[in-house]
C-alpha cells in the first residue's frame, strides 16, 4: 500500500483535523476499532494535539502540511510519495517540516520518494538521488557521488612569488589551462588544498 502527499493542499478545510484523519482512515480500510488508537499515535508523533480539534481552515501553511503528512500515514503505507512538500512555505516552517520528514525517515522502515527542486532538501533527506530532465533520469547516486561526478567548486588562488613558476607547477599536475585551471573536489564541504611550489632547478 502507498500514500501520496500532493504539492497542492487537498485537506477539507471546514472539517477538523481529527475528522480529516478519521475519514481518510475509513477510506483506506483501517479497521474501525483501530482508528482511534492510530490517530493518537499520529497526533503525538506530529505534535498536533493543540490543532487536531480545530477546523483546518484556521491552520497555518506549515500546520496544514503536517496534517497532510499525518493523514498520508494513517494507513501505514509501505511507500510514501511526497510531491514538493515544502513549496510555498516560509523558511522557518520549511525547516520544521524537513525535521518532521527526517524523523519519519529515521524511525520507520517505510520507503519515501521525494520530488523537490531544492538541492539542499535532496542532500539532507535522501539516501539516493535521481536528477531528471524532460521526464528522464540523467544522473543518479548518493549526494556524494553526484557532487564528485557533476559538481565543481570554484577556488581562488593568490600566487606569491613568480606566477610563471606556479603555472608551470599546475601544468605538471595536469590541471592547468592557458589562463585558468580546475581542481576537482569530491566533497564540497571539505575542499582539498594543494600547495604550489616551483621545482628546484
Amino acid at each position: 500500500m502507498s500514500s501520496v502527499l500532493f504539492q497542492d493542499p487537498v485537506v477539507d478545510r471546514p472539517l477538523t483535523g481529527r475528522r480529516n484523519l478519521e475519514i481518510h482512515a475509513r477510506l483506506w480500510g483501517v479497521p474501525v476499532r483501530k482508528i482511534a488508537g492510530r490517530l493518537e499515535e499520529i497526533v503525538e508523533a506530529f505534535t498536533l494535539a493543540e490543532l487536531i480539534d480545530r477546523p483546518v481552515g484556521t491552520y497555518s501553511g506549515g500546520e496544514r502540511r503536517r496534517l497532510e503528512i499525518a493523514r498520508a500515514l494513517v494507513s501505514e503505507p509501505a511507500v510514501l510519495f511526497l510531491d514538493e512538500p515544502t513549496v510555498g512555505l516560509d523558511p522557518r516552517i520549511r525547516l520544521e517540516l524537513l525535521d518532521v520528514i527526517a524523523r519519519l525517515r529515521d524511525r520507520s522502515e517505510m520507503t519515501i520518494l521525494l520530488t523537490t527542486h531544492y538541492l539542499d532538501e535532496a542532500e539532507r533527506l535522501s539516501d539516493r538521488i535521481a536528477v531528471m530532465r524532460a521526464g528522464r533520469i540523467v544522473a543518479s547516486g548518493s549526494s556524494g557521488d553526484l557532487i564528485a561526478a557533476l559538481g565543481d567548486q570554484l577556488l581562488e588562488l593568490r600566487v606569491h612569488g613568480d606566477p610563471g613558476a606556479s603555472l608551470a607547477s599546475l601544468a605538471r599536475a595536469g590541471i592547468a589551462g592557458r589562463d585558468a585551471f580546475r581542481l576537482p573536489v569530491a566533497d564540497q564541504r571539505r575542499p582539498r588544498r594543494r600547495r604550489l611550489e616551483p621545482e628546484e632547478e
